[in-house]
């Protein structure tokens, strides 16, 4: 969590600046089966990110299209940075062996994040088919062990 300090800087108002100090917008992309630890995993990176300065958002499950237009599309068009997080799925069978299909919600808010040229840091729990989707076409370093 270190790293992410350094690659995406809080915004903060200067001493000269009448507007009052306003913290960069971060939305995580994170799955959350409730069978797994990815809600905690979302949770620790949140609360990590709000003690680094941030307004962190974690993207929850919406069962609307309104909710989906409200929370999620809003958010993200307001955000700053967009923050990645690839869990496992289903399983695939590839040239390569086995692998596992990633967050297809996850993947999705991507592309919008994509779309509107928000900075995108991605990880990948380790053996995620790599650099499946849209991912292969961004500027991403994907890093795998996020458990």
């Amino acid at each position: 969590m270190k790293r992410l300090g350094k690659i995406m800087k809080p915004l903060h108002a200067t001493e000269q600046s009448k507007h009052p100090v306003v913290s960069a917008r971060v939305f995580i992309s994170c799955g959350q089966r409730k069978e797994t630890i990815e809600a905690r995993i979302a949770g620790v990176i949140k609360n990590k990110l709000t003690k680094l300065g941030y307004t962190p958002y974690v993207a929850t499950q919406e069962q609307t299209l309104d909710g989906i237009k409200e929370n999620i599309f809003r958010r993200l068009q307001n955000s700053e940075y967009f923050l990645f997080i690839d869990f496992k799925r289903e399983r695939l069978c590839t040239e390569r062996g086995e692998a596992y299909r990633g967050s297809l919600f996850s993947h999705q808010e991507l592309a919008l994040a994509s779309y509107l040229n928000k900075p995108v840091k991605a990880f990948q729990e380790k053996g995620v088919k790599p650099h499946d989707g849209l991912i292969g076409f961004l500027q991403t370093n994907p890093i795998s062990g996020v458990r």
